[in-house]
C-alpha cells in the first residue's frame, strides 16, 4: 500500500492529505451507506493545503466551500510590491534573486551556491522539495503555482520571469486595462450545479 512508503506518506501530507484508520473508514463507509449517492470519497483531506498544492483545481468554483477559495485579488505582495517599485530594468534581478532566496532557504544552502541558470532538478530539488517551495512562492509572491510549472522550468530565470508575469506585470496590466476574467461555464458551477447536468444528461441517454 502506498502508506507503506515513507516518502509517499510524506507527499501526502505536504499536500494536506493523511491517512485514517480503518475503524474511521468503516464509520464513514456506514454513514455513507445511508445516502443514495452516485460518487463518495472518505479521506482526511486539509483543503487549504491542497489548494495550495494544487491551484487550478484548488481555486475553482466547484471547491470553494471546502478550499475557502475562489477569490481575485488584484494587491500584491510586500516583496512584489518592493521589486515594482525599482526601475523596470532592475526588476528582473531583483525577482531572480527573490527566487534563488526561496529556493536557497528550502534547499538549506548558502545564497551565494544557487545558479540561476540551473532547473530547480539541476539544483537537486525532489518532489517533496517541490511542495515546500510551492508554499513559500504562495507566501513571498502570492502566487500559487502548480508543481508541473514549477518543475518544467528550464532554470531559475524562467521561473523568475513566469512569477514577474503572474504578479508585477499583472496587477500593472489590469490597473491599465481592467479586463473581467471569463471562465468556463464548468469552471463557474457548483458542484450541485454539476451534479444536475450530470443527473440529466444520464437520463436523456436512458430515453434515447
Amino acid at each position: 500500500m502506498a502508506t507503506e512508503n515513507d516518502d509517499v506518506v510524506k507527499h501526502l501530507e505536504l499536500m494536506g492529505m493523511s491517512a485514517i484508520t480503518a475503524e474511521q473508514a468503516l464509520e464513514g463507509w456506514a454513514h455513507l451507506r445511508e445516502h443514495d449517492l452516485p460518487q463518495v470519497g472518505i479521506m482526511n483531506c486539509s483543503w487549504p493545503r491542497w489548494r495550495e498544492f494544487e491551484p487550478t483545481g484548488g481555486n475553482a468554483p466547484r471547491f470553494s466551500t471546502l478550499t475557502g477559495g475562489g477569490e481575485n485579488s488584484n494587491s500584491m505582495t510586500e516583496r512584489c510590491q518592493a521589486i515594482s517599485e525599482l526601475p523596470v530594468h532592475e526588476r528582473a534581478a531583483a525577482m531572480g534573486q527573490a527566487v534563488a532566496e526561496q529556493v536557497a532557504r528550502v534547499l538549506r544552502m548558502p545564497l551565494s551556491q544557487v545558479d540561476l541558470q540551473h532547473s530547480l532538478a539541476q539544483m537537486g530539488v525532489d518532489s517533496l522539495m517541490s511542495v515546500e517551495l510551492q508554499a513559500a512562492i504562495d507566501q513571498v509572491f502570492g502566487v500559487r503555482i502548480s508543481t508541473l510549472e514549477l518543475m518544467r522550468s528550464k532554470n531559475l530565470l524562467h521561473l523568475a520571469e513566469l512569477l514577474m508575469e503572474r504578479t508585477i506585470q499583472a496587477v500593472t496590466n489590469k490597473s491599465v486595462d481592467p479586463q473581467t476574467e471569463d471562465p468556463s461555464i464548468i469552471d463557474r458551477m457548483s458542484a450541485l450545479d454539476i451534479d444536475i447536468l450530470l443527473d440529466k444528461m444520464l437520463q436523456g441517454k436512458e430515453a434515447a
